[in-house]
């Protein structure tokens, strides 16, 4: 780099650029990282977008502008990882035009240089069809090359493409198999699919609702939130530990705030079983109270049958209290 020393506006120039370009790498860089660990931990692509996005608010917030970060992503596209971090915003729809083919485009490239996150996205685009026709088999196929490059949340698509025949035949045994890796490996998510065939005694391991208990513990303290309802429900239905119908309705509580609306449900179930208890009795009175009336009433009827047999019970009452009639209901 030739800087002319005469003019101190060209070394300002180059200082701010050489500043601005160590500035969005350190920035990059750290994203990826963070961004591959937590897909690995367990977190969803729709979590991952809210990360991304609460990042980028955050770096409007300092004042960088995103516009020079993406020119200076798509001035760096000989780096696999800024390739792949390029289709992620478009993926994505952060700050730049939803664009379902860019994005494909950049995957597939960062993929074919064998990274092995992009390969996990050009996977899950064939599945979904994003960006190209939808193709389970190389789904499945791109999964697997993700997993031999060493990805742990791969691990974990591998088992659900063989728990859900996804461009392979059925294989519960290997699905357990690859459960069981992902979890070794701290994926959340593997957690949770792992409790549920404890819990059910799928894929050739027995039945055990304590391990199962367990499993969906560990999956919902990484804030996994359908392993929050299923630890909930353990709770609720006496799955592998005691009843304690408390405890159930906090975490069906937590998990309805994290938009589990099943578990939304459940809360408030479990929020109204309290009123109705104080409730149920004096319904159940009221209700017999009123049966009560009814019977006496038709009774009545019968016997006045020279006289207008629509009666009310407000009438009755007047009629009962003319005769001083006193009548007992067993509450």
């Amino acid at each position: 780099m030739i800087i002319d020393t005469n003019n101190n506006s060209s070394i300002s120039l180059i200082s701010v650029d050489s500043f601005d370009s160590t500035f969005y790498k350190t920035i990059v860089d750290k994203l990826i990282i963070v961004i591959i660990k937590k897909h690995d931990q367990g977190y969803t692509f729709d979590k991952i977008q809210r990360f991304i996005d609460q990042k980028i608010s955050q770096l409007n917030q300092l004042n960088q502008t995103v516009d020079i970060l993406i020119n200076w992503l798509i001035k760096n596209q000989s780096i696999i990882q800024y390739v792949w971090f390029l289709g992620l915003l478009y993926y994505y729809e952060i700050e730049v035009n939803k664009d379902d083919n860019k994005a494909f485009e950049l995957f597939f490239k960062a993929a074919n240089d064998n990274y092995s996150i992009a390969q996990v996205y050009l996977a899950k685009c064939y599945n979904d069809g994003y960006g190209t026709q939808q193709n389970k088999n190389l789904a499945f196929n791109w999964y697997q090359r993700a997993v031999e490059n060493k990805s742990i949340i791969g691990q974990f698509y591998l088992g659900y493409c063989y728990e859900f025949s996804i461009g392979t035949e059925k294989n519960e045994t290997k699905s357990i198999e690859w459960y069981q890796k992902a979890t070794k490996n701290g994926n959340g998510t593997a957690k949770l699919y792992l409790a549920n065939c404890y819990k059910l005694g799928n894929g050739g391991v027995t039945k055990d609702e304590r391990k199962a208990f367990e499993l969906y513990h560990k999956s919902a303290e990484q804030g996994c939130k359908n392993a929050q309802y299923q630890l909930g429900n353990c709770y609720n239905e006496g799955i592998g530990i005691d009843i304690n119908k408390m405890n159930a309705f906090e975490l069906y509580k937590i998990a309805a705030e994290r938009e589990n609306h099943i578990a939304y449900n459940k809360a408030a179930e479990n929020e109204d079983k309290e009123i109705e208890t104080k409730l149920n009795k004096s319904k159940a009175r009221k209700t017999r109270f009123s049966s009560g009336l009814l019977i006496v009433l038709n009774l009545f009827n019968r016997r006045l049958r020279d006289q207008d047999k629509d009666i009310s019970i407000f009438q009755l009452l007047i009629y009962l209290s003319e005769q001083n009639f006193r009548f007992v209901f067993i509450l």
